[in-house]
């Protein structure tokens, strides 16, 4: 699960045990979420804040950011 918080982090949640690592940080409030496949190996995940917006493709299983 993903949150986006108002401190400007992004983090991904383990359910299994409530644990959290911040993935990336807006300047401001996170104010939207989307997550897609859009591959079978690619994920991509756009966040918008109180400006800016910025778009991430993260590689699946590792949440590594693709450049």
């Amino acid at each position: 699960m993903l949150s986006g918080h108002d401190d400007g982090s992004i983090r991904l949640w383990n359910l299994e045990t409530g644990t959290a690592v911040d993935l990336v940080h807006h300047t401001n409030s996170v104010t939207c979420l989307v997550m897609a496949q859009v591959s079978d190996v690619d994920q991509l995940l756009f966040s918008a804040g109180k400006p800016p917006a910025f778009t991430l493709l993260y590689q699946p299983h590792t949440w590594q950011v693709s450049q």
